[in-house]
């Protein structure tokens, strides 16, 4: 399954954020699936600094009417 990518200008800071903020949500990452029973699984992978993401991880799942993006600004810290 493949989606389109999300406009960069939906995800651009309208508002002054911190420093901390603005880092985050700039780090590369990688928009992936996997299916499962087949069905579709959306997830982000951030690689980690050694520039793959191999290796031990972290998961973070979401609920209700959230979506994988809701990570973006804390994740990176993890990698």
């Amino acid at each position: 399954m493949t989606r389109a990518p999300v406009p960069p200008e939906y995800l651009a800071v309208r508002a002054p954020a911190p420093e901390w903020f603005r880092w985050a949500i700039s780090r590369p990452m990688e928009e992936r699936f996997v299916a499962v029973e087949q069905c579709p699984i959306h997830y982000l992978l951030w690689p980690n600094d050694a520039g793959h993401g191999r290796g031990r991880g972290l998961l973070f799942v979401h609920g209700g009417g959230a979506h994988a993006n809701w990570w973006r600004f804390i994740a990176p810290y993890f990698t």
